[in-house]
């Protein structure tokens, strides 16, 4: 309870927020952005509120704003239907957050496809608790044994929550030399790499490194399906374009993505 003010990098706040403030404020919140030079977030609050009806969250824009709804929703004195609407963005994401609650010990239940009850006065149950190995900083180090040589990677989720496990095809459909078994990854150095044609929806953070593989790859490749790459803490389209473009490497900009016209 009180009056908090949280300051941050201007990116931070140039980010889409009404979704967070939305949600906020449905659970009787005060929560204002204010920006400029000086950005920051005030809130003002007494804690949550039981909403009027179900808590509407709108997963169009990130699955964070959802995550962060059911991470902290402990120790309420209510129970909490929440709402999603929209189709989700890496709805995988999501499902992560709900399965380290309920690991916790968070009693949860899906009323309707996209109506989720959460139990009132919860509260965290001490344990030990193991999530998977974060997949895309594991493509970091698979990406650069395709280049430059060997990896191994031991506990490699193969059927995880993780959107970005998918990396591995990716490489294969890239020509990598790839092996997947039940407790590691492998990948060697490829010989050399193919042009690829990939929807990045569900797996944006894929796509700046995946980027710079298909700048490396013969012929020209096709990244898109992710709008919402636009968004994070910088405008990664962009960014990714102006990259390779120090690679000699020409590129078309579109709205979901890149066309990378790589090697001849």
């Amino acid at each position: 309870p009180g009056k908090h003010e949280l300051t941050g990098d201007r990116r931070l706040f140039e980010r889409p927020q009404e979704p967070l403030l939305h949600n906020l404020r449905q659970l009787g919140v005060r929560a204002m952005i204010k920006t400029g030079n000086n950005p920051s977030l005030t809130i003002q609050s007494n804690g949550w509120n039981k909403p009027r009806g179900a808590l509407v969250v709108d997963r169009t824009i990130s699955s964070q704003f959802a995550s962060a709804v059911i991470l902290n929703a402990w120790e309420l004195s209510f129970p909490l239907l929440v709402r999603f609407t929209s189709e989700a963005v890496s709805p995988s994401y999501m499902a992560m957050s709900l399965d380290l609650a309920r690991q916790a010990g968070m009693q949860t239940k899906f009323v309707s496809d996209n109506e989720l009850l959460i139990a009132q006065e919860q509260s965290v149950r001490p344990g030990n608790y193991q999530t998977e190995i974060d997949a895309s900083s594991a493509f970091a180090i698979a990406a650069l044994a395709s280049v430059a040589g060997k990896a191994e990677i031991f506990d490699f989720p193969v059927n995880g929550l993780q959107p970005d496990c998918v990396f591995p095809k990716a490489l294969t459909q890239l020509g990598v030399k790839v092996n997947l078994t039940n407790k590691s990854l492998s990948v060697s150095l490829a010989e050399k790499m193919k042009c690829i044609n990939w929807n990045l929806k569900d797996c944006p953070d894929l796509f700046p490194i995946l980027a710079v593989l298909c700048a490396l790859a013969e012929g020209d490749s096709l990244l898109h399906g992710a709008p919402h790459l636009t968004y994070k803490e910088s405008n990664r389209i962009s960014k990714v374009a102006e990259l390779l473009s120090l690679m000699d490497r020409d590129v078309d900009v579109r709205t979901d993505g890149l066309l990378i016209h790589g090697k001849n």
